[in-house]
């Protein structure tokens, strides 16, 4: 069990702004350990995501990659995907779920829901009351399968991270 899944843009954002890797690479090196034993996962689509780019990012995903560090989806979590997918299908327009299920934020979830553990993603909730205009958010689908979402710096506190 995981105890926490990463979101590509809690890494996106923390790449582009208060942890950027020439800055901070110890926050870099952290979030590796903790990948090596267990702590953070990353599943593989949210790596195929991250790889898609040409910087720092891609380069330090690949490393991650290529240590086995990206987890595939087993039966149960394709099994939890259709769950993930019906739900979001019932409640969303389906431009909006459309764009939602092409991307790896439902196979996050469905780790998470799977293997335990919480997902760390800088998404709000959507709070737009046009149902039509309405954005399928993490932690809106997360919080239907009880699921908590943290942005990162709460996981660093969360972890006990110090970085001096």
């Amino acid at each position: 069990m995981h105890d926490y899944w990463l979101d590509a843009d809690c890494l996106i954002q923390s790449k582009n702004g208060a942890y950027a890797f020439e800055t901070f690479p110890v926050v870099w090196k952290f979030l590796e350990q903790r990948i090596e034993d267990g702590t953070l996962a990353i599943c593989r689509e949210v790596g195929q995501e991250l790889l898609k780019g040409n910087d720092v990012l891609a380069r330090w995903a690949q490393t991650q990659k290529d240590k086995g560090m990206f987890i595939n989806p087993e039966a149960a979590v394709q099994k939890t995907m259709t769950d993930v997918s019906d739900y979001v299908k019932a409640h969303y327009v389906p431009h909006q779920a459309a764009h939602f299920l092409d991307g790896a934020d439902p196979w996050l979830i469905a780790n998470a829901v799977v293997h335990g553990g919480r997902i760390v993603t800088h998404e709000e909730p959507d709070r737009h009351l046009n149902l039509n205009k309405r954005e399928v958010k993490i932690p809106d689908v997360a919080n239907h399968f009880s699921l908590t979402t943290l942005q990162i710096r709460e996981l660093f506190v969360a972890l006990g991270a110090r970085f001096d």
